[in-house]
């Protein structure tokens, strides 16, 4: 998909126009504890976006993840592990595997501090030119805090990362610092609000083959969410998303909105 940019260029003719998109997602999750020490979270999901309009662009997401850890007395050490298969139109678009190793801390009663390395592997599984090859080797180091409200029904967190993309082709080498924040507010009659927030910088390492200079974005996200829940195991989720990609070459320079309205079963 190529979003409209915020400038016209010459010879390029992309219509901007709206489209809608159906997702449906199933995700199945085991939880074990095995002493007062060790426990394992593992969780399987299908994400599937299918448009109305433009189909090319229908993609299916499965996502394997498995963290086991090991709690200390006021801290815990995990190894989180993932495996992301990614197809689009009913082919094979990217697989990509991330291992990351977490220190948790906790500073209080209410507070958690948490760092993490981490390593990801990436296949493309469609032909690339040379130069816009994104087979990749991606490295990063991050370092969050989660502070749990009084009544543990709502919490403000706030995270950073430094991460290097070292792509095969030379246009998509990149290093990237992202900060996030989020705040989940508990509202009336099992009522929650979520407003979160990220910046991001990608400066890229060399100068592109087409467009002759060296590529930085600047990455702006923000997300509104009212979430019910209207019995125990169903929940309706009303959001509103808006991205900002601000970059000095113009077919990566656009702005993006989505609203999306959910209907959620557990069981």
């Amino acid at each position: 998909m190529i979003s409209k940019p915020t400038s016209n260029i010459p010879g390029l003719e992309i219509s901007g126009a709206e489209d809608g998109v159906i997702s449906s997602s199933l995700s199945l999750a085991y939880n074990h504890v095995f002493d007062s020490h060790w426990f394992i979270n593992s969780r399987y999901s299908l994400n599937n976006n299918a448009y109305f309009d433009n189909t090319p662009l229908n993609v299916i997401v499965s996502n394997l993840e498995v963290t086991p850890s090991y709690n200390f007395d006021n801290s815990a050490l995990s190894l989180y592990s993932s495996f992301i298969h990614s197809r689009l139109n009913g082919n094979g678009y990217m697989d990509l595997a991330t291992i990351k190793p977490q220190w948790s801390q906790r500073f209080s009663e209410k507070g958690i501090g948490q760092l993490s390395l981490g390593y990801s592997k990436r296949e493309m599984l469609i032909n690339l030119s040379t130069d816009e090859d994104r087979d990749s080797d991606i490295y990063s180091v991050s370092v969050g805090y989660n502070h749990i409200s009084e009544d543990n029904l709502g919490n403000a967190n706030i995270f950073y990362e430094y991460a290097v993309d070292d792509t095969k082709g030379k246009n998509w080498v990149k290093n990237q610092h992202r900060i996030a924040t989020g705040l989940l507010i508990p509202l009336e009659n099992k009522l929650k609000l979520l407003i979160s927030g990220e910046a991001a910088l990608h400066s890229y390492e060399n100068e592109h083959s087409i467009y002759s200079k060296k590529r930085t974005d600047r990455v702006y996200i923000g997300l509104a969410s009212l979430r019910w829940d209207v019995y125990e195991s169903s929940v309706i989720n009303l959001s509103y998303n808006y991205s900002r990609y601000d970059s000095n070459i113009d077919i990566y320079d656009y702005y993006r909105n989505i609203v999306k309205l959910g209907l959620e079963y557990n069981f």
